[in-house]
């Protein structure tokens, strides 16, 4: 409870607009994946290439362009990064790096980046994790149920299938989920032990596919704005199966740690992938680059409107 006060308490800091007289800032450290770091272009321009891909439209920027000198972001998101490459293994960024798709990086290969906890210390008034999507493997299932999908009717499930029934000894999500939880468990541990004295918020992650899947594309060139071949029901199957899963866990690991946990999905819906007014790209964006279901100016726009409000709007 102590610690949910503590992140209430920040949530509020964030809200307050800083006076003349403010004092030294308070540093917050931005911690996460590709829905923290912006990656896609449709996030705005990246700032370092770095292959961290950090643009200055995703959530942790904008935010930190509203407080001024109250706060001190210090960012060291990353796109693709794991909970492990949070909290104890280096990684190898790829920036935009996509040789399955015949894109290629000019810049890659890049040097490795060090685990993201190492910049939280006791210095750190505020931590922000938004992570746990690449640990379930989420863009492996994408990239898993659109291939499936080809040939398939929309009401079959080739993908829930293979991810569910283990075979070929293919990890089912359930075991991803298990493992992701306790990968979380020991982050959020880690960064108490580092800054004993922070609050933290987790951030959980957009609504990315409709109620009414049936709203989606699935034929033409204009279904890769979306989410391509992937059947209707898969599409059913990744929201239940998967992102709402992974949201409730990472509720319930905030709460379990005192953090405050900011609902995404809540804050977002009516503006998924498959929505006239999209907050998240489809596997191409409407500019036609590779985006890879990753939320754009308005989806970290929405993201930072809900962790100033606590992560109700």
């Amino acid at each position: 409870m102590f610690r949910t006060a503590l992140a209430l308490a920040a949530v509020a800091t964030f809200a307050t607009a800083p006076t003349a007289g403010a004092s030294a800032a308070l540093e917050w450290v931005a911690l996460g994946d590709s829905f923290a770091a912006g990656v896609i272009s449709s996030a705005g321009p990246v700032l370092v290439r770095d292959g961290c891909e950090r643009t200055r439209g995703a959530y942790p920027r904008v935010l930190s362009a509203r407080l001024g000198f109250l706060w001190r972001l210090v960012d060291v998101s990353c796109g693709g990064a794991t909970v492990a490459n949070m909290v104890d293994e280096p990684q190898y960024p790829t920036g935009r790096h996509l040789p399955w798709l015949g894109v290629v990086d000019p810049a890659y290969p890049f040097p490795p980046v060090w685990p993201q906890v190492h910049a939280v210390s006791a210095a750190t008034d505020l931590v922000t994790v938004s992570g746990g999507a690449e640990t379930v493997g989420f863009p492996e299932l994408l990239s898993a149920c659109e291939s499936l999908g080809s040939g398939h009717d929309g009401d079959e499930s080739p993908c829930r299938d293979l991810f569910t029934s283990g075979a070929d000894g293919v990890p089912t999500v359930a075991e991803r989920l298990a493992y992701t939880g306790v990968a979380v468990d020991y982050l959020l541990d880690v960064v108490r032990a580092r800054a004993p004295l922070a609050a933290s918020i987790v951030v959980g992650y957009p609504s990315i596919i409709p109620v009414d899947t049936g709203t989606c594309l699935r034929v033409g060139g204009e279904s890769y704005f979306e989410f391509g071949h992937t059947t209707y029901a898969d599409l059913d199957w990744l929201r239940t199966g998967v992102l709402e899963p992974l949201n409730a866990l990472l509720a319930a690991k905030a709460a379990a740690h005192g953090a405050l946990f900011v609902d995404l999905d809540l804050v977002t819906r009516g503006h998924d992938v498959c929505a006239s007014e999209q907050w998240v790209e489809g596997f191409v964006s409407r500019t036609g680059d590779w985006a890879f279901v990753r939320p754009n100016l308005a989806g970290h726009a929405a993201a930072a409107d809900a962790i100033l409000t606590g992560g109700s709007l």
